[in-house]
């Protein structure tokens, strides 16, 4: 063993290499400390290691000695320290839907009922599939099996959907330092969506012979106005529900479409602020 600094008198710190790399020693208080300030075995090192070295002298003889050893380690090994403090901390007992049901808790102050529809159906998938397994056990080639699983099960939009909030959860989760990793991160961008067709309009012919049929049909004739009405606007069956007297102009000239409603909850909007946010011209 290398020794930079030999060790003397009471209150000083040896400097010495070990394995190739430099470490500091001492005693303060009948407590024996030990420091790898992260160092590799080189002349500019160990100027560095003797001036810390110093540092911690002088902290010990004026009584300012950092028993925690925190202020003298580097931003870097600190954070390296703190990584693995926070991958011992996780809490193991944690399973995939007891995580998925807290993630869904947390999203539930600010969802609409419906909106947490999928969080719920997506929980039923979890249960069946990964049952008591631990979430800090999940590896990235467990969360490519589940995709392969659910594949059969949903439409390429919905299961990219689906692991767009696994990969929310497990962020959320390790935000919260519940988890440390995250084997969902890449897999909703490895869901390829395929192109859909465009649907194609009725011609007027069509439509007149549709709004004709309501018209005198014996049973559901009073729907002509709201199926004339659908035809000229082209809003969606929730737009038209939310519909109220306040939305429409004062001389009837114009509609205004500010918000929807569907299973009794009425929605304002919020990502597609042009389309859900518009008025019509009667």
């Amino acid at each position: 063993m290398e020794v930079l600094k030999e060790k003397c008198q009471k209150g000083s710190v040896c400097v010495e290499v070990f394995k190739n790399r430099i470490r500091l020693r001492w005693t303060h208080e009948r407590e024996r400390y030990c420091l790898y300030p992260g160092l590799p075995n080189n002349e500019i090192s160990g100027k560095a290691a003797l001036k810390l070295a110093s540092r911690i002298e002088l902290d010990i003889a004026c009584d300012n000695f950092d028993p925690t050893l925190a202020k003298y380690k580097s931003s870097d090994q600190s954070k390296k320290e703190k990584k693995v403090k926070q991958e011992i901390d996780v809490k193991p007992s944690l399973s995939v839907v007891s995580l998925f049901d807290q993630f869904t808790d947390h999203k539930s102050r600010y969802l609409y009922r419906r909106s947490l529809e999928k969080y719920y159906s997506l929980t039923t998938y979890l249960k069946t599939y990964f049952q008591n397994t631990l979430a800090s056990a999940i590896a990235p080639k467990d969360a490519e099996a589940f995709i392969e699983w659910l594949k059969p099960k949903l439409e390429p939009i919905t299961l990219k959907e689906r692991v767009v909030l696994l990969r929310a959860c497990w962020n959320w989760a390790i935000k919260e330092n519940l988890l440390t990793t995250n084997p969902w991160a890449d897999l909703p961008n490895r869901i390829k969506i395929p192109p859909r067709q465009q649907p194609k309009p009725f011609s007027k012919q069509e439509l007149s012979k549709i709004l004709a049929a309501f018209e005198s049909h014996e049973y559901y004739n009073h729907y002509l106005s709201y199926v004339t009405f659908r035809m000229l606007t082209g809003v969606r069956v929730s737009e038209a529900s939310g519909l109220r007297w306040s939305d429409v102009h004062e001389d009837f000239s114009s509609i205004w479409i500010g918000s929807s409603l569907a299973r009794g909850d009425r929605k304002l909007p919020q990502h597609n602020i042009r389309r859900s946010n518009r008025a019509f011209k009667l």
